[in-house]
């Protein structure tokens, strides 16, 4: 919702009116929440079963903003499907750590998907068994310039740490980015069904 309604003005803007005119950009993003749901919708006509709802920018706000211009649509987002993950962007553990209490009720919100700089093993610790997580391979450097076994590697240690969750998904922080070479992408995925199947 809050990714959504950014892109509708200029950033500046936005981050202005959201201290001097907190009202006119909750309206904002609810507007943009009826748009997206619209959008989900859609897919869900078309045979989709599950939503990622990517909350890029969360990474730039403390977490009473996050609570206060993100948080209180993304149960309205959350209802259209009854399976769906949060994707962040970013070191947002703070937020995440914080307002574990508030993600977790989400209703039907099952993972949440972040970043190498969040760490599996706190985020265990801090949503036990309210939430799967999912991540946390560092697409940025790791996967487009890392060498294969270097990327296995990195895969295996995730899964291990994510052994400490309810539930866990391999997955890397945000999108797979166009000059990740293909050898990396398959070394990626082998790894993530070598070690996902057979995690020791």
């Amino acid at each position: 919702p809050l990714t959504f309604a950014l892109q509708l003005m200029p950033y500046t803007d936005f981050v202005i009116n959201m201290k001097k005119d907190p009202h006119f950009i909750k309206a904002l993003v609810s507007k943009s929440t009826e748009i997206g749901n619209a959008f989900l919708g859609a897919l869900k006509d078309a045979g989709a079963e599950l939503a990622v709802i990517c909350e890029h920018y969360l990474q730039l706000l403390s977490p009473k903003m996050w609570q206060d211009f993100s948080l209180d649509f993304l149960a309205k987002q959350t209802a259209v499907f009854e399976y769906n993950v949060l994707h962040t962007c970013g070191n947002v553990e703070k937020q995440l750590t914080t307002l574990a209490t508030q993600i977790s009720n989400i209703p039907n919100l099952q993972f949440i998907n972040f970043s190498h700089e969040v760490s599996i093993s706190h985020m265990a610790e801090v949503y036990g068994d309210s939430m799967g997580l999912c991540g946390n391979i560092d697409h940025i450097h790791l996967l487009p310039s890392a060498k294969t076994e270097e990327i296995s590697s990195a895969c295996k240690s995730a899964i291990t740490e994510g052994l400490k969750a309810s539930a866990f998904m391999l997955g890397p922080g945000c999108e797979i980015t166009i000059d990740t070479p293909e050898e990396n992408v398959k070394a990626f995925v082998e790894s993530a069904e070598l070690y996902g199947r057979y995690p020791s």
